[in-house]
């Protein structure tokens, strides 16, 4: 089941995708294994043809938001998890961290 997860903030947000890990920098489209491939990717709330930003959610008031979809993200109690769910979550928890400690 995809989960959807939005991030509201005051400061603005990186959007890019986080955790991939190719073989080389020479080769950025090839992995050693799908653990090396599995990442996150945070899109933020600004539509490039129009030029305006909107908000994921009626319940945020910040203009600062990014998106995450994915699939793996674990449910809580759901199921014991496996290397890439706790790979995705070490890539959400990380993110979050370190926007914190920046603000």
């Amino acid at each position: 089941m995809t989960q959807y997860i939005y991030i509201a903030s005051p400061m603005k947000l990186p959007e890019d995708s986080f955790g991939l890990k190719p073989v080389s920098p020479e080769q950025p489209n090839v992995f050693k294994d799908e653990l090396d491939f599995t990442h996150l990717h945070f899109e933020d709330n600004y539509d490039r043809a129009s030029k305006t930003r909107f908000s994921y959610s009626s319940h945020f008031s910040f203009n600062h938001q990014v998106a995450i979809n994915h699939n793996l993200l674990q449910l809580k109690h759901l199921s014991k998890s496996n290397a890439i769910q706790e790979k995705c979550l070490d890539i959400l928890y990380s993110y979050i961290e370190e926007e914190l400690h920046a603000s």
